[in-house]
């Protein structure tokens, strides 16, 4: 699901989302599986991605994904791998060591010879900290959008309008003053703007490299003036746990977590919360990988049940309450739309290296697949186009298959060094939350009668 978009209203098992419609099926035998949720025993309809009533037949097709020519429309620009935060989870301090402020001439160059001419186009600003390389954004920006407003694009109708530039920073906020804001909400940008939680918890975590002042602080201001400039309803807050952050706390850190940040959303901070588990760090996934008994997800799934009862909760009372993993989930049971692949990495979206690399993946490590001076080598990318669950090893006899899209890619070079063997650990808190996003749709739905 797209960072603020509203959930369906269509009830789980009733809905006909246009997509639903249109999306084509081959027939096959009925698939059902018994799920635990919460101590409900319920049969979950694996074709027909939903819940089975008593009186209910499972679907005899199956979802049959078209086969879509990769058309790279979005790219991300790893502008900098520097950073004046020093988060003790960070993947990129991890893994390189260079302070390279990108080229105008290499954005400049990656746009031009990657994204297409015939339609909207999306380039987003990453690091390290992306505001650090702040005079490339400004030279960037005005020159991206000014280019696109001068093409024409041809529309279903047969009219023609300028082609569109979408552009979105990904940011801690700590470096965003009313002017640099004022000039993104110039050129349409969108933020994603990393926030921890409390102070206590989010200062332990992202700490300035330099001084002891709060980032927390600098990061709600940041927020403060995004909401203030009408720019919160393109905003989402982002928050990280690693093990250390969670390892002694209480249950309810999560549904604390997420008050405080939907509290801020609430205000108009942001339209959006994202939180998530810090995959990227082989130390870090501890949390979620295998535990001695065998068990992947045995420190979460306490706290994301009693997230779960709060997000009910509040949405029963009338209350707006947003929580991403929850919402995407939620949105996919209830749309029935099947879900090919989780990731366009390589496929839709590549990233560049601050050197101009291609890379598959805003992660970069191990993902090169060409440069930007010589394009794209389609031997490197050819794993990256096999994207879709049928490639993934185990994904076909798995019950969550059509809501999961089989997982993360990069997870499983980094991590198995593999492209097509999911982490055991990514595949059980998926399920988690799609059994969560199952019982809080049946709740909802109880609610309403």
């Amino acid at each position: 699901m797209n960072p603020g978009a509203t959930p369906p209203t269509c009830k789980s098992g009733t809905c006909t989302h246009p997509q639903m419609r249109r999306q084509p099926t081959f027939p096959c035998e009925p698939e059902t599986v018994e799920l635990d949720l919460r101590g409900e025993k319920a049969v979950f309809d694996v074709n027909g991605l939903k819940l089975l009533g008593p009186r209910d037949a499972p679907a005899r097709a199956r979802p049959n994904f078209a086969r879509v020519a990769p058309n790279i429309s979005k790219l991300t620009l790893e502008v900098t791998h520097r950073c004046n935060l020093g988060c003790r989870y960070c993947f990129v301090r991890e893994q390189y060591a260079d302070d390279q402020v990108m080229s105008l001439r290499i954005a400049q160059t990656a746009f031009k010879r990657l994204l297409p001419r015939d339609r909207d186009v999306g380039v987003a600003f990453f690091g390290g900290e992306p505001l650090m390389a702040w005079d490339l954004i400004a030279q960037f920006m005005p020159w991206a959008v000014g280019v696109c407003s001068e093409r024409q694009i041809k529309l279903p109708n047969g009219k023609t309008r300028s082609q569109r530039c979408r552009c979105h920073v990904t940011t801690n906020g700590t470096l965003l003053s009313p002017q640099r804001i004022e000039f993104l909400r110039r050129y349409g940008s969108s933020f994603i703007i990393s926030l921890d939680g409390p102070r206590e918890v989010h200062d332990l975590q992202r700490p300035f490299r330099q001084g002891d002042a709060s980032s927390y602080e600098a990061t709600l201001k940041a927020l403060k003036l995004v909401g203030a400039a009408g720019l919160g309803k393109h905003t989402t807050i982002r928050a990280t746990y690693d093990l250390a952050s969670i390892r002694d706390a209480e249950p309810t850190w999560l549904a604390e977590r997420l008050a405080h940040l939907v509290g801020l959303c609430r205000l108009g901070c942001a339209v959006n919360v994202s939180v998530e588990p810090a995959f990227a760090s082989c130390g870090d996934i501890a949390c979620i990988r295998e535990n001695a008994d065998g068990e992947h997800v045995k420190l979460l799934e306490t706290a994301y049940w009693l997230a779960a009862d709060l997000y009910v909760r509040e949405h029963r009372a009338g209350r707006p309450f947003r929580f991403f993993h929850f919402d995407k989930f939620l949105e996919r049971v209830r749309s029935g739309v099947a879900q090919p692949s989780e990731c366009g990495a390589g496929y839709g979206v590549v990233s560049i290296s601050p050197n101009g690399t291609i890379c598959a993946c805003h992660r970069e490590t191990g993902t090169a697949i060409g440069h930007v001076d010589d394009g794209i080598d389609e031997l490197a990318r050819a794993p990256w186009l096999d994207n879709r669950l049928y490639a993934r090893q185990g994904c076909l006899s798995c019950w969550a298959r059509y809501l999961c899209g089989g997982g993360c890619r990069m997870d499983s070079l980094l991590h198995l060094n593999d492209i097509h063997r999911p982490c055991p650990w990514e595949c059980d808190f998926k399920q988690m939350m799609i059994r969560i996003a199952l019982w809080i749709d049946r709740q909802l739905q109880r609610g309403e009668e």
